[in-house]
């Protein structure tokens, strides 16, 4: 992505927005939304004394964001809430409720962001030398291992003549050099196994590999 960083700007620009609406409320706060909702004709429950009602709010809405809050009150006051009784200023917990209901939107758009901000600031994490050079190891092996049971696979499995017998101990009397495949290992195992089948039971004796 050629523009990755003025789209990161952009994505950091709407979190910090986001998060400024989420910033949770002050006591300052409550009390203004208070003399709002009474300055416009709302009650306190009648269960609220009236010295208490600004310390019960202030602790039911300690978690609720500003944002939310104003928004809550702004649509108290213009009746846009259903099934609610419009005389009376709703009871602490369901103001906050009211109020965290209004930000739901804004939660799950900046939970979405960050999640997307993480995906595009996302880097794989550096190669290891050591660890390539170990899997290249293994795969090799594998490999060599895989041509090794393949040619067992593919090698004629019947009797052996006398001369030829002769032939492969002649072979695995030979010292072996330093760079023998696993591929020829698994061949001079066979031609091993052969000569021994081909050897009478009493006198078979275990070539030298």
């Amino acid at each position: 992505m050629t523009n990755l960083p003025m789209v990161l700007s952009t994505l950091n620009a709407e979190i910090t927005v986001l998060t400024e609406k989420l910033s949770p409320i002050g006591f300052d706060h409550v009390s203004t939304a208070m003399d709002s909702l009474l300055s416009a004709g709302l009650s306190l429950p009648v269960n609220i004394k009236p010295e208490d009602a600004p310390k019960v709010y202030a602790y039911a809405l300690a978690h609720v964001s500003t944002y939310g809050l104003r928004k809550a009150i702004s649509k108290l006051i213009r009746g846009e809430y259903e099934n609610i009784n419009r005389a009376f200023i709703p009871t602490p917990p369901e103001i906050a409720a009211m109020a965290r209901a209004e930000t739901r939107t804004i939660v799950e758009d900046l939970a979405r962001l960050k999640v997307k901000r993480e995906a595009l600031e996302f880097k794989p994490p550096a190669k290891n030398p050591q660890t390539a050079a170990r899997i290249k190891e293994m795969v090799t092996k594998h490999k060599e291992q895989h041509a090794a049971r393949k040619a067992i696979a593919t090698i004629p499995q019947e009797p052996i003549t006398d001369e030829k017998a002769e032939y492969y101990r002649s072979i695995l009397a030979l010292r072996d050099t330093g760079d023998v495949s696993a591929e020829q290992m698994a061949y001079r195992r066979v031609i091993a196994q052969e000569v021994r089948d081909s050897q009478p039971a009493d006198d078979a004796q275990e070539p030298q590999a």
